[in-house]
């Protein structure tokens, strides 16, 4: 649907809200929709894995945009930070969260990249 709408970046102005727990329904998705940015959320508070959450991703570890509402907002609330602050400074929960959050998801996007990498000289 979206194939028409490819812009210079390689990506279509169509996406979709992917779930990311299912890894068959993910891959098989990325494979019909190479060229569509996925919105997914549930990382954090839903429980979304890493490992579902990279097939989300394309191969240049583009292509998805991670949603993590609740895991950041009430980081206080959630281990290991709830042990760590008290209410008052659920603030510094935030911050721990979303450096967390930013650092996982980097090493998802670099493996992504290196095995595209390695496959591209084989």
């Amino acid at each position: 649907m979206g194939k028409d709408l490819i812009d210079k970046s390689g990506y279509s102005s169509i996406g979709a809200v992917v779930a990311s727990t299912n890894p068959n329904t993910v891959g098989n998705l990325r494979s019909i929709m190479p060229n569509s940015y996925f919105l997914v959320p549930g990382f954090g508070a839903q429980s979304a894995s890493l490992k579902n959450i990279a097939r989300c991703f394309n191969p240049d570890g583009y292509g998805a945009i991670v949603n993590s509402s609740r895991g950041i907002i009430y980081a206080h609330s959630l281990s290991p930070w709830k042990e760590k602050y008290v209410a008052g400074q659920w603030g510094y929960a935030v911050e721990e969260a979303i450096i967390k959050m930013n650092k996982e998801l980097k090493e998802v996007t670099e493996k992504s990249k290196k095995r595209n990498h390695k496959l591209e000289y084989l």
